[in-house]
């Protein structure tokens, strides 16, 4: 006879877990609801340096961040992130505030996987990161 595992244990089981990093509280909130309704976790920080911080304390599969952070910016955020031995190939996805072609050429540069233009639709968000993960 073969058990199935009740609905309730499915239920626990622990989400993949995102950090997102952008200054703008408002921006952080409405990913960490897109990527709740997709079945993701989010540790949330509103600057570089917390980013970092937050990174200590949890295992993420992936990280979304903001270009325009004060301190430590997200271009910054991401070349640390290459550059550590722990981090290097977590995928990273970049939000920008334009589609200026110099700015998409230094986050991929700094070692970003993809990027998408704020607004962010939750699908756009959602399906990229899915395909960053995927792809890592």
């Amino acid at each position: 006879m073969q058990t199935i595992p009740s609905r309730h244990l499915l239920n626990n089981a622990p989400k993949p877990t995102v950090l997102v990093a952008d200054d703008d509280p408002t921006s952080r909130l409405l990913m960490e609801l897109m990527l709740s309704g997709d079945g993701y976790q989010a540790v949330l920080a509103g600057e570089g340096r917390e980013a970092l911080a937050l990174l200590e304390r949890h295992r993420v599969v992936g990280v979304v961040i903001g270009t325009l952070m004060m301190g430590v910016s997200g271009i910054e955020l991401c070349r640390t992130l290459r550059a550590r031995p722990d981090t290097q190939r977590l995928p990273i996805l970049m939000l920008l505030s334009t589609n200026d072609a110099n700015t998409i050429e230094r986050c991929m540069a700094a070692g970003a996987d993809d990027y998408l233009v704020k607004p962010v639709i939750a699908h756009q968000l959602t399906s990229q990161v899915r395909a960053m993960l995927r792809r890592s």
